[in-house]
């Protein structure tokens, strides 16, 4: 996943940055997007992943999608809102590698501004 420069600021990693303070959440959330990597179509859990826009076969991925920015937490992990799990990334596939999609992140959101 593509974050772009800390010095743009229409660049998700600024989005990140100054929607997140709390230095382990925001280096956990661009860790886990950047090196990790998002599964597309994640059956489980519910809305951990969704299709903005198209199809939902990976074999011919449509273009949009959101996901949560980290994986699923264990089931005694804190939560008090404002953990990677509670974040979503909106993305825009831009290319295939091998057996990996690039793709470029527009938007960041709190699951409160995006599920109902």
């Amino acid at each position: 996943m593509k974050l772009g420069s800390l010095d743009r600021p229409i660049s998700i990693r600024h989005v990140i940055d100054s929607r997140i303070r709390k230095d382990s959440v925001r280096t956990a959330i661009e860790v886990y997007l950047e090196k990790t990597g998002v599964l597309l179509s994640r059956p489980s859990p519910a809305e951990w992943f969704i299709w903005i826009h198209g199809s939902s076969t990976v074999a011919e991925p449509p273009s949009r999608f959101a996901a949560r920015c980290s994986d699923p937490p264990p089931s005694n992990a804190p939560d008090d809102g404002y953990q990677p799990w509670n974040w979503y990334i909106c993305a825009l596939i831009k290319e295939r590698r091998g057996e990996k999609w690039q793709a470029e992140g527009y938007s960041f959101v709190h699951d409160k501004e995006l599920l109902p």
